[in-house]
């Protein structure tokens, strides 16, 4: 099959992946006790995945169902970044937007309503790991800070929401956020600082990445042989790969293509980091980390009538 000439331009800026900010998908829910808001199919998941409400103030929380999604009491959701990540940077990583508001009116005038949720995190989707919380000031909880959704959410500075650092928990990097609403802690107890017989549990308006792997990159030209049909195929894993941990990764390359000629590997400046050439290029290739940055990677695998090309990130 004949070749052509790809001109790949990687475009890349720190506002232009505003789709990998938000949370991608959600993996599993159970909702609790006492509402059902927000949570008809006509809605749901669509009004958690994405940014939060834009009307949303201190004084007039989000209260439509096409923005929150109610957990109810005791209710849990995992959410996970399916085309980025949470990485561990300068400050917080990531915020969880619910929809506290100052009380107006009334014994607590002036005080936040607040419906709180624990947060854990995981890299695997497996294994969680929670922030530790205060039962009687929340500090540590989500739903305790009114959102200010005219703000950039990615600014934990002025967006509102309650804002996560990974290096609290001694972790780099994160793909899945759980949230579990522990609001019976407030409703249960008349002398709690926060209790409101009215409260129902966490709604969850949205959540959102603060610092991803640096792609900070106008834009990139890469020459590139490749083919109008691909039947070469690869993998990398892990994928991200943390220099950290492990400090490698490897190449799969089916078996069932022909001879491998070439393995090429280009970071997000189009230079090349690593090459292999020639007969007898192993068809599962190991690769040490030790030399390369953090980062978004592209590999590139060619035979002698095809090409592939994908890429990989590299985190601390």
């Amino acid at each position: 099959m004949r070749a052509f000439f790809l001109f790949l331009f990687f475009l890349v800026n720190v506002f232009s992946a505003q789709s990998d900010k938000w949370a991608d998908s959600v993996i599993t829910y159970s909702f609790g006790a006492n509402t059902d808001f927000g949570q008809d199919s006509a809605y749901f998941p669509a009004n958690i995945l994405g940014s939060p409400d834009t009307s949303a103030s201190d004084l007039t929380p989000s209260s439509i169902p096409e923005e929150i999604c109610a957990l109810g009491l005791g209710g849990e959701i995992i959410l996970k970044f399916t085309d980025n990540l949470i990485v561990d940077g300068e400050g917080p990583d990531f915020t969880v937007f619910e929809n506290p508001f100052i009380i107006q009116a009334g014994p607590r005038a002036g005080e936040i309503f607040a419906e709180p949720a624990e947060v854990s995190v995981s890299q695997d989707g497996i294994t969680f790991y929670t922030f530790p919380f205060d039962s009687t000031t929340l500090i540590g909880c989500a739903g305790v800070t009114p959102t200010f959704g005219f703000a950039d959410p990615t600014n934990p500075d002025s967006s509102g929401g309650d804002s996560f650092d990974l290096a609290d928990l001694g972790l780099d990097s994160i793909r899945y956020v759980k949230i579990r609403d522990v609001t019976a802690i407030i409703k249960s107890d008349p002398n709690h600082p926060y209790f409101d017989f009215t409260a129902n549990g966490f709604d969850l308006d949205a959540v959102v990445a603060i610092n991803e792997p640096d792609t900070s990159v106008t834009s990139v030209e890469f020459d590139i042989q490749a083919e109008t049909s691909l039947r070469l195929n690869a993998v990398v894993y892990p994928n991200p790969a943390s220099k950290s941990k492990g400090g490698s990764v490897r190449i799969f390359i089916p078996n069932n293509v022909e001879e491998i000629k070439s393995i090429r590997i280009f970071n997000i400046l189009g230079e090349e980091i690593f090459s292999d050439f020639g007969p007898g290029i192993h068809d599962n290739l190991n690769l040490n980390l030790s030399n390369f940055s953090t980062g978004v990677y592209l590999y590139n695998i060619s035979s002698s009538s095809q090409t592939f090309v994908s890429k990989f990130i590299v985190v601390k």
